[in-house]
């Protein structure tokens, strides 16, 4: 990965998460709006941090914990794996009473684990998966293992999943027959309420997480599908034209052929899904910005 690309994932990783907020989108329409994220400062309250440090996991408090990339040294966690799998099988025994947390991973390529311990008191939980060295998310990540991770949080009221990657390489579902759709049985979420995919895309396994939470949440009051990610940047998701450059990031033409495909996908294998009391919100290319001509 290029120095300049790992500046710019480290200003990303500055990011700190909070609640979703989005400009709905009629369920028939697909037009561009401002998305945005606002932050939530994180406590800086330590708690033990043996265990956690040798992965470079930063305790923040006991209701508030961040696992971001730590910015500085070639020993940095952002060349650590599975992240996202170290938080679930360790983190409900040192932190029992968590109520928020917030994983980066940049190199995330075992499945997350189906676990026993559960997070009792997790509310609000955002994931960061960014691009491996050659820019995309392992192909042999299975998005719908993130499923255990919901599965494990019974209280969960909110769940963010943010993926930046230059490329896609999981197996796109658009233009294949849908029939063969995995349905896994899982928790019966009556908390859910809120939940945004930023950088949604084809991937035939992240269209059956979605889909899993659709069919398992029924609380779910507002599902975001944000098909660019367009970054993250001190402490707010941008949606590319809210910009004060008045210019949407710029993204390769692959991703942006992408985002046409997972629009289609949106369309054709999750728009009837969404029960009438959810509000779909769906973000879709700028068409003055992300023209593939």
């Amino acid at each position: 990965m290029s120095k300049q690309r790992k500046q710019k994932r480290r200003r990303q990783i500055q990011a700190r998460y909070g609640s979703v907020s989005s400009v709905p989108f009629e369920k028939d329409s697909f037009h561009q709006e401002d998305v945005l994220v606002p932050s939530v400062p994180f406590k800086k309250d330590s708690l033990p941090q043996e265990d956690a440090q040798s992965r470079g996991v930063e305790l923040l408090s006991n209701s508030m914990v961040n696992l971001p990339e730590v910015l500085h040294g070639s020993n940095s966690p952002q060349d650590e794996p599975n992240c996202v799998g170290y938080a679930i099988t360790k983190l409900p025994c040192i932190v029992p009473h968590l109520e928020t947390l917030a994983v980066s991973s940049t190199c995330e390529r075992v499945n997350t684990p189906i676990v026993s311990d559960k997070f009792l008191h997790l509310k609000h939980l955002n994931i960061y998966l960014g691009g491996d060295d050659d820019g995309a998310i392992s192909r042999t990540y299975d998005y719908l293992s993130l499923a255990s991770f919901l599965d494990s949080s019974p209280v969960l009221e909110s769940f963010i999943l943010s993926v930046d990657q230059f490329d896609m390489k999981h197996d796109s579902i658009f233009g294949d027959d849908t029939s063969h759709m995995r349905q896994i049985p899982g928790y019966k979420h009556d908390r859910l309420k809120t939940v945004q995919i930023n950088g949604f895309c084809s991937a035939k396994s992240m269209v059956e997480l979605t889909c899993y939470i659709l069919e398992n949440a029924a609380s779910l009051e507002s599902l975001t599908l944000d098909t660019i990610f367009c970054g993250v940047t001190f402490g707010n998701y941008v949606r590319c034209c809210a910009l004060k450059t008045g210019k949407c990031v710029s993204k390769g033409r692959n991703m942006v052929l992408e985002a046409h495909k997972a629009l289609n996908v949106i369309k054709r294998c999750i728009l009837g899904k969404v029960p009438s009391a959810v509000k779909l919100n769906v973000g879709e290319p700028c068409r003055m910005c992300h023209s593939v001509l």
